[in-house]
């Protein structure tokens, strides 16, 4: 596979514009003009997550048929990880038995 794109960086927000076509295998291409867009928000001073990922997906299928699509993700309510784990744990204890398990082998 040979992806020629063009990337443009800011502070807050990746872009990525393919150039050329380009063959993923024998029936599939993604097309000259596919935009990746990735926004970024802060979470603290020196840490940026993904808030946003916009795709304008151009591809050909057996090289004859050809169709876009777009695409809109969004992410937010970051949390560390150890406050969400600490949450789920204590709500898992709390909502169900914890036990031995017994796992049977098939030869």
């Amino acid at each position: 596979m040979d992806l020629h794109a063009d990337i443009e960086l800011a502070r807050d927000v990746l872009v990525a514009t393919v150039g050329g076509d380009c063959s993923v295998d024998s029936a599939l291409s993604v097309l000259k003009g596919t935009r990746i867009e990735i926004g970024m928000t802060p979470v603290t001073d020196s840490t940026w997550l993904i808030d946003e990922v916009s795709m304008k997906l151009s591809v050909a299928k057996l090289r004859m048929f050809k169709s876009t699509s777009l695409r809109r993700s969004t992410y937010s309510q970051y949390r560390p990880n150890a406050e969400v784990l600490e949450e789920f744990l204590s709500s898992t204890a709390s909502n169900a038995f914890i036990g031995e398990t017994t796992v049977a082998m098939r030869p």
